[in-house]
């Protein structure tokens, strides 16, 4: 199962996953509006000896139990990126 965006906070504008390689990459343009961080899921089936992630700003967590990446991005910056790599 690859990963994907559950909760965008703003609009998506792109995103790509490779199979072979395992590598996701997601773009999106924030919403001033939304407060809320973006959130992915990342199964652990696919990752299961965790991931190497990627942002172009801000920060990030990893909640592997809900399999979940939360990214917090600085509002400042109108587009965002995230970058999910299997080690």
């Amino acid at each position: 199962m690859r990963p994907y965006p559950r909760a965008v906070a703003g609009e998506p504008l792109s995103l790509t996953f490779d199979y072979r390689r395992g590598q996701m990459e997601f773009t999106f343009r924030h919403d001033p509006a939304v407060a809320a961080p973006t959130e992915i899921f990342v199964s652990n089936y696919a990752y299961p000896d965790g991931y190497a992630v990627e942002v172009s700003d801000g920060e990030y967590s990893v909640d592997r139990e809900r399999q979940t990446l939360s990214y917090h991005h600085i509002p400042d910056r109108e587009v965002h990126h995230v970058r999910i790599i299997r080690p």
